[in-house]
């Protein structure tokens, strides 16, 4: 983004919708671990697994199901946690 679309963008944010998304995202993850139950954690991530991500998602392939899980939660979280301090940042509010 250039510096007046972050600004415009951070103009009409809506703070509350982008909190609530977040959470509806992580009480979904939450659900879709339980569902998925321990003893499957140990199986290895195959293709059909894969097909079921969208494209933009590094998918590894022959990883067991935890590690996956655990490289998926932790990467997304950074990369939108690095995204919004850079926001923060260049609108002003550090």
């Amino acid at each position: 983004m250039t510096e007046d679309e972050l600004t415009e963008f951070a103009t009409r944010a809506d703070i509350g919708a982008i909190r609530a998304y977040r959470d509806a995202v992580g009480r979904r993850t939450r659900d879709v671990v339980e569902a998925l139950g321990a003893a499957r954690w140990a199986e290895l991530v195959g293709p059909a697994d894969a097909a079921r991500v969208p494209d933009s998602f590094k998918v590894f392939l022959g990883q067991p199901r935890a590690f996956e899980l655990g490289t998926s939660a932790i990467t997304h979280n950074a990369i939108h946690l690095g995204e919004a301090v850079t926001i923060r940042g260049l609108v002003g509010r550090g």
